[in-house]
């Protein structure tokens, strides 16, 4: 029999189905698929609040009545399909009408899977893209009406279910529901599931399950063909960081005027983490040992956490700009000095500068270091692979001694070295 009903009322693309069936591989839940039994009880409460026969009677209760046949017919729904002891119910709506649901069922959880909204509209964009066999309704060439990405953007921001769903958030956060719920950001799902899911289980009051995130097997099943070419709710059995491809799908103008746009969802949600103070992050090591990867990935991660601009300086880039050809001492510290004064330059603008360079002498670095004090982070990027540029490498190199992060690339993908550089900029991020 079932004991306790827990909701889900979540963005769209954000993650829910994909929560639902990892709740499931807990045989304590039944979990749902896109779910309609709000959709009774609204229905229940149109016609409790139209009909003479209720408002003949005693206000107080019939009242009493409607709110107990809510409350007793949820339980009655589930407890005739499942005997597991909790309901993980989803649907869009329960959120915005927290207080319905409230009044019937007091005290209710119910968790909020939210994304980044350029994620969102990206993937939208995409299942656009895959289904040009069918009419998306939201096209006509004749009226120029949805025919680039921003006009598409436009009409799912005001439309379902891309924009009633914002709204509808907009208006919890306005409305203080939101202090009842819980929110999880799907980024942070996909990075550490086990860490969000013992959220979940806190907020839930129910003991930890172990869940096994790298084989999530499809528990929900419904027809997508209902929901048109938008309908997308099937999911991958390994749960991995999500990769950002909206700056690709969508173009950098249509991302820029979606964070612009939404900025209160970014501040809400704490989306742009931003930095009191600007630095200078600077890459340096031997031809080869992965410092401009790096330094771009860095740059597009720390352009991903706030609005501000992050400037790249690599020193290839560099020597073509001013004509330095000169690869003996006297050329390397011409640019290394040209790459300290620019980086300090836009650092007093008031930017994050990424820099990536050999650097190899030790006492310009140092001097560097003492200049800017706390304003530089230092990493020194180096590997025992041989990746065909051995012949570009520096004999005279001379090694770090202190006040620098160690960065092996050796048979190491850069997410992972990129996951130890953040986590050296913010521990415990």
């Amino acid at each position: 029999m079932v004991q306790k009903i827990f909701f889900q009322s979540s963005l769209p693309r954000a993650g829910s189905t994909l929560l639902q069936n990892v709740m499931g591989q807990n045989p304590e839940f039944y979990v749902t698929p896109t779910s309609g039994v709000l959709e009774l009880v609204y229905a229940a409460r149109a016609n409790y609040t139209s009909s003479p026969e209720f408002k003949a009677q005693d206000s107080q209760q019939m009242r009493q009545g409607f709110l107990n046949f809510c409350n007793q017919g949820m339980h009655g729904f589930f407890n005739a399909i499942t005997d597991k002891p909790y309901v993980l119910d989803k649907s869009r709506g329960w959120g915005i009408h927290y207080g319905f649901l409230n009044s019937f069922y007091p005290n209710p959880k119910v968790i909020c899977m939210v994304r980044d909204l350029r994620g969102i509209y990206a993937s939208m964009e995409k299942n656009f893209r895959k289904n040009q066999d069918k009419d998306s309704g939201i096209v006509s060439h004749a009226q120029m009406k949805g025919t680039t990405t921003e006009k598409r953007i436009d009409i799912w921001s005001q439309s379902q279910p891309v924009g009633l769903a914002i709204e509808r958030l907009q208006q919890i956060v306005k409305e203080g529901i939101s202090s009842n719920m819980l929110f999880v950001k799907f980024e942070d799902f996909c990075s550490n599931p086990e860490q969000e899911m013992k959220r979940i289980y806190n907020f839930l009051e129910l003991p930890y399950f172990q869940h096994d995130f790298n084989n999530v097997e499809q528990i929900t099943k419904e027809d997508d063909e209902v929901y048109g070419i938008y309908g997308d709710h099937k999911i991958k059995s390994k749960i991995e960081p999500l990769k950002p491809d909206y700056k690709d799908v969508l173009g950098v103008g249509p991302c820029n005027w979606i964070k612009t746009n939404y900025q209160w969802f970014y501040d809400y949600f704490g989306y742009f983490w931003f930095m009191k103070e600007k630095k200078i992050y600077w890459f340096f090591g031997q031809p080869g040992a992965g410092k401009t990867v790096l330094s771009k990935e860095l740059k597009f991660y720390l352009e991903e956490q706030y609005f501000n601009e992050v400037f790249h300086i690599d020193g290839d880039d560099l020597r073509f700009l001013f004509k330095n050809n000169k690869y003996g001492r006297e050329g390397r510290e011409e640019n290394i000095k040209r790459a300290q004064d620019i980086a300090k330059f836009i650092h007093n603008q008031g930017y994050d500068v990424v820099v990536s360079l050999v650097a190899p002498y030790r006492e310009l670095r140092e001097n560097f270091k003492k200049d800017m004090k706390k304003n530089l982070v230092e990493f020194f990027v180096h590997t025992t692979e041989e990746r065909g540029r051995e012949h570009f490498h520096v004999e005279d190199f001379e090694l770090p001694v202190e006040n620098f992060v160690d960065i092996d690339t050796t048979n190491v993908d850069p997410e992972i070295s990129l996951n130890k550089i953040i986590e050296v900029i913010w521990p415990g991020k």
